[in-house]
């Protein structure tokens, strides 16, 4: 492949940006809410401790996982996903820049902000198996359950892409007139 038909990685200041975005933190929300894990969950419902993925192999529901954190990434994409943004740890902060990674990759960025969650699930699905439309057999939850707590999600954000807006015009006249 040519270097200039080589998909472009984004910076890891550019997927931060995507975090100032209400909607981008209510659908990391959803993804966390289906996946029914937090920062320190293993696959199967157990927690962890340290900032490492465990890499630990777990089998529940006739399922064999090593899935872990809150967006439940398999030990094979989070290192795939650490090489490529020299991310140090398995910390929340990386967790969550490397879920806005593949969301990125996926191409569903456009669509969350826009609100379209079913062409976002649809795209995030081979991420994500408690997505619609259930690609890989497991438990699912539905289009509108998924559209209900991102709405709800939403409200617990309301103000923060406004006050992200502030904030950064504030700081405007520091930036240009500081030496």
């Amino acid at each position: 492949m040519s270097q200039s038909l080589k998909p472009k990685i984004p910076t890891i200041s550019s997927l931060k940006s995507f975090l100032n975005y209400k909607e981008v933190r209510a659908f990391l929300d959803v993804i966390s809410y289906t996946e029914g894990a937090q920062y320190d969950t293993l696959y199967g419902g157990s927690t962890f401790t340290g900032n490492y993925h465990p890499n630990k192999r777990i089998t529940k529901w006739g399922i064999t996982s090593t899935a872990a954190g809150r967006y439940q990434f398999l030990f094979k994409t989070w290192n795939e996903v650490q090489q490529i943004l020299n991310l140090e740890d398995f910390s929340p902060k990386n967790q969550d820049i490397a879920a806005v990674y593949l969301i990125y990759k996926r191409g569903a960025i456009p669509d969350i902000l826009a609100g379209r969650l079913k062409e976002a699930c649809e795209k995030l699905s081979y991420e994500w198996a408690s997505l619609p439309p259930a690609r890989y057999g497991q438990g699912v939850k539905t289009i509108q359950d998924i559209t209900n707590r991102f709405k709800t999600y939403l409200k617990k954000y309301s103000n923060y892409s406004d006050l992200c807006i502030l904030i950064t015009i504030a700081a405007i006249p520091f930036l240009i007139f500081s030496k």
